[in-house]
């Protein structure tokens, strides 16, 4: 399931929740789904977070920061 299908269904539990007479049984079970879908939601967010940052930091080192910064230790020497 994608993160856009789970944020859909926790869309619809919400609506559900919200406008319906539902029995305290069904609504638990609903809450139960909901807070699980938005645990994998969180995890899967938190996992492309790292991504990111990692993808990030793999860009401000460019041959040309090297270049410059192999320079620099020559000129401190």
């Amino acid at each position: 399931m994608t993160f856009s299908e789970s944020m859909k269904q926790i869309e619809a539990i919400c609506h559900a929740l919200e406008g319906e007479n539902l029995p305290l049984e069904e609504a638990l079970k609903l809450y139960r789904e909901g807070t699980e879908k938005l645990r994998q939601c969180r995890e899967y967010l938190e996992k492309v977070e790292q991504e990111v940052l990692l993808v990030g930091e793999s860009l401000e080192k460019t041959p040309f920061d090297t270049e410059l910064s192999e320079r620099e230790k020559e000129n401190h020497d």
